[in-house]
């Protein structure tokens, strides 16, 4: 529906801006490229072949690079509050329980949130463990 989409596009604008100050336009183009694509496959591996599609893979891939990166790299953490964190995460696990279906609010692609929070992990590690490197030398 009309919020799904508003709320997604509004974390996306929100996460999106504050990772590409911090690593650049082609960096985060990456970020989203292959968030898009780990969410998708991962709502495809768990759910099977279905008609899915949206934001919301790719803004819990850029949740979970926030997280990570910050954590790697404290001294350039991408700011957010902790509730932010606390509240996606429980988010997708209420999606998983089945409680979002049950209050009628639609289905839920939680393979795609699950992929993109993957997704996103994986890179913000990755990312900071390069930083790091870097920086050491």
């Amino acid at each position: 529906g009309w919020l799904h989409l508003v709320l997604n596009l509004l974390w996306f604008l929100e996460l999106g801006h504050k990772i590409e100050m911090e690593k650049g336009s082609f960096f985060f183009a990456c970020l989203i490229l292959v968030s898009s694509l780990i969410a998708n496959l991962g709502q495809y591996l768990l759910f099977g072949a279905s008609i899915f599609g949206g934001l919301s893979g790719v803004v819990y891939g850029l949740l979970g690079y926030c997280l990570v990166w910050s954590f790697f790299v404290p001294v350039r953490a991408i700011e957010l509050p902790k509730g932010v964190y606390i509240f996606m995460l429980v988010f997708l696990l209420l999606g998983f329980g089945g409680v979002i279906d049950l209050l009628g609010f639609g289905r839920i692609a939680n393979g795609s949130h699950l992929g993109g929070l993957l997704a996103g992990i994986i890179l913000g590690a990755l990312s900071g463990m390069i930083f790091r490197a870097r920086s050491s030398n």
